[in-house]
């Protein structure tokens, strides 16, 4: 502890002082200035960048005293110089966002922040930078001075704007406007309003018996009815063979269907069609990232990346490395070019979540000073997978997978997994042991959607009404399947996915039905790949985040991403959560109980919010300043799971919350 009031006095005693450069956005289009820098275009900068490359809007947003800058970057379509001589390449533009250091020129250059996906978008900016002033210094903390912040729509992102978004605003040499590039979404089925007949047939072949097809019909239905696989109270499709073929087929025939579609067409100025899904990978967006590099003549580019995020910034790192200067990876996404890979580490990030967690539920039984042992103990974790594995009792098992997989799989459960993994030991423990206490009422059993209307319903509506058809991501894995099947080389098709999934269930039971739908996702792509290098670089210094119990990265990702590059640091945290998530601005409220517990000569209290708020400062500390926190570091957490009545009531609140809103209705058929 005595460590820790160190670190906070540093932190709260360091205040630094800056103001934000008033300069109007028209000083943003200036002439090239005289200034020499051979690792970068010399002259340009973040307010006078290279006007054929980057355009700063013309209207500057303003929130809570923070200006950010809109803008458009324009980019070549593919990254391959050796083409130019021959090829008139097609430019596309993404949009960008940034929030200017307040003294400038900015100490360090660009910040990167990435926060994952692949699908968040430049909204990553305003998150981070809330969630990141964890001293409540809004842009008077050091890393707001010392860096130009920035966050980019990667290719196949469209972030939400308004009516006063601008078109991209460069031109091809013969008038021809240079477009963004398209979003990624897949909707192909439906908006080809294909009934189910026509998609047996184009599944299985024309000659396809009415038998046959007959006995598909309810497959269909229900996949493209729930947008995949669901948990209903008819059961878990996840856990059935011929549901998880008629996935992958249908997801298959989406993907097919998406790629070929005109949308996703280019030509190039001198007459040559391009397919963009061919070129949406992560390499893609490392060069992307250097031209914006590039464009405000800076020398070095800094990432932060978070999940995903740690794919971008170590293939950046690999890639660009004399162009790399601070690298952190939170929760890390090891870019593996093998489906089978990926597939084995989405499962096991579940799988050792979920064992942490039933671990610390059995421990609090045997340890004879807790106030509220955890309901579902002893043999929490055996008690649950007999639940979901009864298949005399289908229903029950389905609400039990359901509570899981809104755990592990929904921000709300990511963010207060506390809360309610709570609600689903109480309700192991009702149905287990048949020990009811009031932790799980009746009224959780709506979670559960009815089999009440199927795909043609649906379809007969949209016809019906002369509708046009929903332009939505129909399975929810459009970027995903984009940027992940891009970058990764090996594929399954049916049969051996299959395969792969009968032995992925015979390990890890839990984590193989919560995450396979990835390892489908990739394996339906039908580009061919174009994969990462193998990632890492011995020149640079990163930072790695690995995080014990994180439900969508793998820790083991974490340690290998440590051994590819071997100059960087790793720090563990204990908790439980994806990545390494920042507390937001507790630090004054922290400051104020460490300075009371001083003067009443009493130890702090050690909560989970005070390790997060010392092992997050390290990592700012690296960005701004470069020294890394020591290797192989643990943040360690006062105690992994709480399970107390007020958790309980807790989680019982965010269920009934979000079983009023209609979001979570959507959410629960997508």
């Amino acid at each position: 502890m005595a460590r820790f009031a160190c670190l906070v006095l540093v932190l709260f005693g360091s205040a630094a002082e800056g103001r934000l450069n008033s300069e109007p956005s028209a000083r943003l289009r200036g002439l090239k200035e005289e200034v020499s820098n051979e690792k970068a275009d010399a002259g340009w900068s973040f307010w006078n960048p290279d006007p054929e490359v980057l355009v700063w809007d013309e209207q500057v947003s303003m929130e809570e005293g923070v200006q950010s800058y809109f803008g458009w970057l324009k980019t070549p379509l593919v990254h391959d110089m050796a083409m130019l001589p021959y090829e008139a390449m097609p430019y596309v533009c993404l949009r960008v966002r940034a929030i200017p250091a307040t003294e400038q020129p900015a100490k360090h250059g660009p910040l990167l922040l990435h926060c994952g996906g692949p699908g968040t978008g430049s909204s990553c900016l305003e998150w981070s930078s809330y969630s990141w002033d964890i001293n409540g210094e809004g842009n008077q903390s050091r890393l707001h001075k010392d860096f130009d912040w920035w966050a980019l729509d990667q290719r196949g992102v469209v972030t939400e704007g308004d009516m006063t978004t601008p078109p991209c605003p460069f031109n091809y040499s013969t008038g021809e406007p240079i477009l963004p590039f398209p979003r990624m979404q897949c909707h192909e089925i439906v908006s080809s309003r294909l009934g189910v007949d026509q998609i047996v047939r184009l599944t299985l072949g024309a000659n396809v018996s009415e038998n046959v097809s007959r006995e598909a019909t309810p497959y269909v239905e229900s996949i493209l009815r729930f947008k995949g696989l669901r948990v209903t109270v008819s059961g878990i499709q996840h856990f059935k063979e011929t549901f998880l073929r008629w996935y992958y087929r249908l997801l298959k025939l989406e993907h097919s269907l998406c790629y070929n579609a005109p949308r996703f067409k280019l030509q190039s100025p001198s007459g040559r069609e391009y397919n963009v899904l061919q070129f949406g990978g992560t390499v893609d967006l490392a060069h992307d990232i250097d031209q914006f590099r590039r464009a405000v003549g800076a020398s070095r580019m800094s990432i932060f990346g978070a999940s995903y995020g740690t794919a971008v910034a170590g293939v950046y790192g690999t890639i660009f490395a004399k162009y790399t200067h601070h690298l952190v990876l939170d929760g890390v996404v090891d870019p593996f070019p093998d489906v089978e890979e990926r597939g084995v580490l989405f499962a096991k990030s579940i799988t050792a979540t979920w064992n942490g967690m039933t671990r610390a539920c059995d421990l609090s039984a045997m340890d004879s000073g807790a106030e509220e042992p955890c309901r579902a103990a002893p043999l929490s974790e055996s008690k649950t997978l007999s639940l979901i594995q009864d298949s005399s009792n289908p229903s029950r098992a389905a609400f039990i997978f359901q509570l899981l997989a809104l755990l592990f799989g929904t921000g709300v459960g990511l963010t207060h997994p506390h809360s309610l993994a709570s609600v689903v030991f109480a309700c192991v423990e009702k149905y287990a042991d048949g020990q009811d206490n009031g932790g799980c009422p009746d009224w959780l059993l709506s979670i559960l959607p009815a089999d009440d209307l199927g795909y043609t319903e649906i379809l007969s509506q949209i016809v019906a009404a002369t509708m046009t058809p929903p332009e939505m991501d129909w399975f929810g894995l459009g970027i995903q399947t984009l940027v992940l099947g891009t970058d990764t080389a090996g594929r399954l098709n049916e049969e051996a996915f299959i395969r792969w999934w009968h032995a992925s269930m015979l390990m890890q039971p839990l984590g193989t039905p919560l995450s396979f739908a990835m390892v489908v996702g990739i394996s339906t792509w039908p580009a061919t790949a174009r994969p990462v290098p193998p990632m890492g670089d011995a020149s640079i210094s990163p930072v790695i985040v690995g995080n014990l119990h994180d439900p969508r990265t793998a820790y083991t990702s974490a340690q290998l991403a440590r051994r590819a590059f071997p100059q960087s640091h790793l720090v563990t945290w204990q908790g439980i959560g994806h990545c390494l998530r920042p507390p937001g601005p507790v630090g004054k409220g922290l400051l104020a109980e460490y300075e009371t517990a001083k003067q009443e000569h009493h130890l702090m209290n050690y909560t989970e919010e005070l390790a997060r708020y010392d092992c997050f400062s390290r990592i700012l500390s690296f960005i701004d300043t470069g020294n890394s926190p020591l290797d192989g570091h643990t943040c360690i957490v006062p105690r992994l799971l709480d399970t107390s009545r007020a958790r309980l009531e807790q989680g019982l609140a965010m269920f009934k919350k979000v079983l009023n809103r209609s979001e979570f209705n959507q959410a629960l058929n997508r």
